[in-house]
């Protein structure tokens, strides 16, 4: 895409969402701009990365022989009935 074509498309936004645009770019470039500034600031991931999740290591012939334990636990700490 052009920078004519993305101007275009921005001069056609209706009010309320040019005034969205424009917020969200200013967040963007300066947030963009302190970046450059400061080198101890980095990007934010977008997603977690795989090995970051924790992943669920329970036994599930374990978890099933507790199972009337978790419930009574889990009803006791938020109160379900």
């Amino acid at each position: 895409m052009k920078i004519e074509e993305i101007a275009e498309a921005i001069a056609m936004l209706p009010p309320d969402q040019l005034a969205r645009f424009r917020r969200w770019f200013a967040a963007f470039e300066a947030f963009r701009s302190l970046c450059s500034f400061h080198a101890l600031v980095k990007d934010r991931p977008i997603r977690a990365s795989l090995p970051a999740i924790k992943l669920m290591k329970s036994d599930p012939a374990a978890v099933e022989a507790q199972r009337e334990e978790i419930i009574i636990r889990y009803s006791k700490i938020f109160g379900a009935s």
